[in-house]
């Protein structure tokens, strides 16, 4: 029977050496502290007895023709049983040699609970990293979709603030400038234009017997007479000159850099477009007051109540007519 010496029988890895058909010869101290069998219990049993059932398969189909083809094996992974249960993994070098002119095989046995614990720790870190990868997925999906919703949020927002504006800004029946827009409007304009020493005129004009419409038709065919005057209105001015409904079926047209005589063209204008139109029930015309600015007539409220008593002069002037401020002026002065 072999013995080992000191170095070896303490060595940090376990060592057995069998015979060639496998029958054990000698196990080193650490490999039965390893597996809790004693020497004496070891020696002239076969290596099975050290190996669970898938352990034995891999010893004959895998382990023994590597020693035979090549003399050795190199890393192989291995479970060791234990005699009080169990089982150990290891990590098996083994060589075929000739000693004493016999063959035997040496067998070293590494423990792999390290390793073992590390392919755990590797594992566990994989599944962590994996997870926070869906979780990262599954957060950029939900950002991408709450920045595609907050894009339909900002959409509605856009689209409710311009309907409050055009609420704010547009009358509702004619879709024109409203009366406080338009007044906003010829202030700005009037300042503007004194600065530049542009001329500005205004027109106003409403619907001559527009309550015969109302009375006879009705309030929606009324309305609709609104809506046609508003785009026979729109349709014949510029696209920068502003027009407004006044009021019930009054209107009013502020004419930028138009000096008395161009404003009268275009009042005139207004009104033959107006004489003119195919209307559905009864034909209507229009009286319109014109007033442009002056050193006498310099600010809204005088440019706007002299525009409005023209209109009163073309209406007891018998109607569908254009009246100028400065004719007023030169009635007082005849």
């Amino acid at each position: 029977m072999e013995l080992l010496d000191d170095l070896l029988n303490m060595a940090p890895c376990g060592f057995l050496s069998t015979t060639d058909s496998g029958i054990i010869l000698v196990a080193n101290i650490t490999l039965r502290e390893m597996i809790g069998y004693e020497l004496t219990s070891l020696q002239g049993r076969h290596i099975e007895t050290l190996l669970p059932m898938i352990g034995r398969l891999l010893y004959h189909t895998h382990l023994v023709p590597l020693l035979v083809m090549h003399g050795k094996v190199e890393e192989a992974v291995l479970a060791l049983q234990l005699q009080r249960g169990g089982t150990v993994p290891v990590l098996v070098n083994a060589v075929r040699r000739e000693r004493r002119e016999k063959i035997v095989h040496d067998w070293v046995f590494m423990p792999m609970h390290l390793r073992t614990q590390y392919e755990d720790q590797i594992l566990r870190a994989k599944k962590a990293a994996d997870e926070a990868t869906r979780l990262q997925i599954q957060a950029n999906a939900a950002l991408v979709e709450a920045r595609a919703a907050l894009e339909i949020k900002q959409a509605e927002l856009v689209e409710a603030n311009a309907r409050l504006e055009a609420l704010a800004t547009l009358d509702s029946l004619t879709g024109l400038k409203n009366r406080r827009v338009f007044q906003e409007q010829l202030d700005f304009q009037i300042a503007l234009a004194t600065r530049t020493a542009s001329p500005l005129s205004v027109l106003i004009l409403d619907v001559d017997h527009f309550k015969r419409i109302n009375d006879t038709f009705g309030h929606p065919t009324g309305d609709r007479y609104l809506q046609m005057l508003a785009s026979i209105l729109q349709q014949n001015s510029r696209d920068v000159d502003i027009v407004a409904r006044y009021g019930g079926e009054e209107f009013a047209i502020i004419l930028l850099n138009t000096n008395q005589i161009d404003a009268i063209g275009v009042a005139e204008k207004l009104r033959r477009a107006v004489e003119a139109e195919s209307w559905p029930n009864t034909a209507i015309t229009i009286s319109i007051g014109v007033s442009t600015l002056s050193e006498d007539v310099h600010d809204q409220l005088h440019l706007l109540s002299s525009a409005d008593r023209a209109l009163y002069l073309s209406k007891e002037r018998g109607r569908n007519r254009v009246t100028h401020a400065y004719e007023m002026e030169r009635n007082v002065l005849q």
